[in-house]
């Protein structure tokens, strides 16, 4: 799979996740015990990402959008 693509349908995949409703409660609604941890051992990595053109969907992505009832041209897709 080409990685633009790749990385099209993980902003997709996201976009979905993201639009979904939560029907749990949070385990622990207060992760601030967690922060100083991550901050130590997970250090930031160098990345990019950058808008495709408006309009614009790799076919792979734009099938999983038609089949999940979603308008592919609503879709921003990113270069991650």
């Amino acid at each position: 799979m080409h990685v633009s693509s790749f990385s099209a349908m993980v902003a997709l995949f996201a976009a979905f996740v993201s639009s979904q409703r939560l029907t749990k409660p949070a385990l622990q609604p207060d992760l601030e015990n967690l922060q100083s941890g991550f901050i130590n051992n997970l250090k930031p990595v160098a990345s990019t990402r950058t808008a495709y053109q408006a309009g614009y969907i790799p076919t792979d992505c734009k099938r999983i959008a038609q089949n999940e009832g979603h308008n592919p041209a609503d879709i921003q897709s990113w270069n991650v």
